[in-house]
């Protein structure tokens, strides 16, 4: 039974003892219509902050955040976490995505996260299963890949690199993204925005007199009085080297990369250019 005084509230528990029935009085928080008693906040807050804590929890997988410990997140998010000036640990993701170019010893991995309904990022591994099975063709164009690592960047393109790469997995196959189309002043000052994501850019020429594209070379692609950066690779991540410069316009499909800031076009197969008859 509970009773109100002007003071405090009690609450009459009836219990044995060797004497027989008794009563023990307990003391509670203060009369039930005391304004003076528990701020109903003092509940309120702390009961929130769990909450959150939960729901934070269930939607990156992990307590310490959306990419430490190998959670479950997007691409554009494990990218933004990745530039953080404020993050001083390390970005341990797991990402899904679409295989758009598979070569070598690397791969593009994009999904649809990010201002532009695209986000993509590099996955390069010299040796063992991952890149045995680009080689094989398990890893290709179209592959719906999940793949678990932590994030590092090379002179500024975000990738996940050999041992970093702590597990895959082939999770299906699909159509490859529709490339984006861009023009070439938006590759020039914007292409940092679709690092790693599958663009194109028609009506292209190579400026200079080169017939045979050459590993590690720079090349310079122009419209309409208008230029962008175009590399090309190591032969360990693209088909190009040896094959005939187009001398006449072209469209390409195909990435887009960065060197210390400075957007650049990455052909990795000899399809990406597309002569224009």
């Amino acid at each position: 039974q509970r009773y109100d005084s002007e003071d405090d509230a009690y609450v009459v528990v009836p219990v044995e003892d060797d004497q027989g029935p008794a009563e023990a009085t307990v003391i509670s928080e203060g009369s039930s219509n005391d304004s003076g008693g528990t701020n109903p906040l003092l509940i309120a807050i702390p009961a929130l902050l769990v909450i959150g804590g939960i729901v934070w929890f269930m939607m990156t997988g992990s307590s310490g955040g959306p990419c430490v410990d190998f959670a479950t997140t997007s691409i554009n998010q494990a990218r933004t976490c990745y530039t953080d000036a404020d993050n001083d640990t390390p970005v341990e993701v797991t990402l899904s995505g679409t295989v758009t170019r598979a070569y070598g010893d690397y791969v593009r991995l994009q999904d649809e996260s990010g201002d532009i309904g695209a986000s993509g990022i590099v996955v390069r591994r010299t040796t063992g299963p991952f890149h045995d099975a680009i080689g094989a063709g398990d890893i290709t164009r179209g592959t719906q890949l999940q793949v678990a690592g932590t994030l590092s960047d090379f002179n500024g393109l975000i990738q996940i690199n050999e041992q970093a790469l702590d597990s895959y997995e082939i999770t299906g196959e699909t159509d490859v993204p529709e490339p984006i189309a861009i023009d070439l002043p938006t590759v020039a000052s914007e292409g940092l925005a679709y690092e790693s994501v599958l663009i194109r850019v028609d009506s292209l020429q190579i400026q200079g007199d080169a017939t045979a594209f050459e590993e590690q070379s720079d090349y310079v692609v122009e419209r309409d009085g208008r230029t962008a950066a175009f590399r090309v690779q190591r032969s360990s991540e693209t088909e190009l080297p040896g094959t005939a410069v187009p001398q006449a316009p072209f469209t390409y499909e195909g990435m887009v990369g960065q060197f210390n800031g400075e957007p650049q076009l990455i052909p990795i197969r000899t399809s990406d250019l597309q002569v224009q008859e």
